[in-house]
C-alpha cells in the first residue's frame, strides 16, 4: 500500500494560531522613530496606553498619533504638518 504525500497550508490571517502583537508593535515604534529622525522611539507601555485609549487599531494612525504628540510636546501644532501627515 502506498502512501500519498499530503500538503496543509494553514493561513492564519487573524493571530489565533501566532501572536503577531509584538511585531506590530516594534513596526509601529520603528516607525515613529523614522518619522521622528530617531528623536523619540516608543516604548511597549506607551503603545499600549496609546492601543488602551480604544481609537487606535489601525497601527498607521497610531503611528501618526505619536509623531503628532511628540512634536506637541516640542510646541509643534498639528496644522503644521502637510495633509495626509
Amino acid at each position: 500500500m502506498s502512501m500519498t504525500p499530503r500538503i496543509l497550508l494553514a493561513l492564519d490571517i487573524d493571530g489565533v494560531l501566532r501572536d503577531v502583537s509584538q511585531s506590530y508593535r516594534r513596526a509601529l515604534a520603528d516607525t515613529v522613530e523614522h518619522f521622528t529622525q530617531g528623536a523619540f522611539r516608543p516604548s511597549a507601555p506607551e503603545i499600549d496606553q496609546l492601543k488602551a485609549e480604544g481609537c487606535w487599531n489601525n497601527d498607521w494612525e497610531g503611528s501618526q498619533e505619536l509623531v503628532y504628540r511628540y512634536f506637541e510636546n516640542l510646541g509643534h501644532q498639528r496644522q503644521d504638518f502637510p495633509p495626509g501627515f
